[in-house]
């Protein structure tokens, strides 16, 4: 995304326009990365793969409703880059009725997730998981704060250097909370904190024979 998104700006730099395909694509891989990791962050949150394996209730209806928080995402974004093309134009996408239903869906997905994971933390039993839902499942719940805390920069800045400095450390923000998950749930911690049916564990010596 990141790369496509250098390609278009690229474009952008030498022609003035740059490529409406490169900027769409660009920005849909982005919140569709952003979007996954949600996803993730609201199952864990009801203990899927750590406190249990089973298929949580709600999935079906979170994907949907994060599907469709995406869609809005995506074509909020692509119409805030092009209506502001003109530069009569100082009103900031988040400013409008559908960036503020945006940015407070994003809040009730951070009572849902906060909701969740005191819920399973409560339930809990085994001390490496509840420490996990108290460290790193709370500090992963800061992630949520991303498009509320992108919204007030947006408002701070003047208009023609807002979308590079909120693009910036948004983007920044997601990296560095992917980054923060993946130290969570290295491999290393795997047979502390995922829960797996036997059927699904193999003996690495098993393996020599491959």
């Amino acid at each position: 995304a990141e790369l496509i998104g250098s390609l278009h700006y690229g474009m952008f730099a030498e022609n003035g326009t740059g490529s409406r395909v490169l900027f769409i694509t660009s920005r849909a891989l982005s919140l569709s990365s952003k979007c996954l990791f949600m996803l993730l962050l609201l199952l864990m949150s009801r203990g899927w793969c750590i406190s249990h394996s089973e298929d949580v209730a709600e999935a079906p209806q979170v994907k949907v409703a994060v599907g469709i928080f995406w869609l809005v995402s995506v074509v909020l974004e692509i119409w805030g880059e092009y209506s502001s093309s003109s530069a009569a134009r100082t009103v900031y996408v988040y400013d409008t009725w559908p960036g503020i239903v945006l940015v407070t869906a994003d809040l009730g997905w951070l009572w849902f997730y906060m909701s969740a994971l005191a819920e399973s933390y409560k339930a809990e039993v085994k001390p490496d998981k509840k420490r996990f839902y108290a460290t790193w499942g709370l500090g992963l719940g800061l992630w949520f704060l991303a498009l509320p805390v992108s919204t007030f920069m947006g408002t701070v800045f003047d208009p023609w250097v807002r979308y590079k400095a909120v693009y910036v450390t948004v983007d920044g923000l997601h990296f560095a909370f992917v980054m923060t998950m993946i130290h969570a749930l290295w491999p290393s911690n795997a047979h502390k904190l995922f829960t797996m049916e036997h059927s699904e564990l193999v003996d690495v010596d098993d393996l020599d024979g491959l």
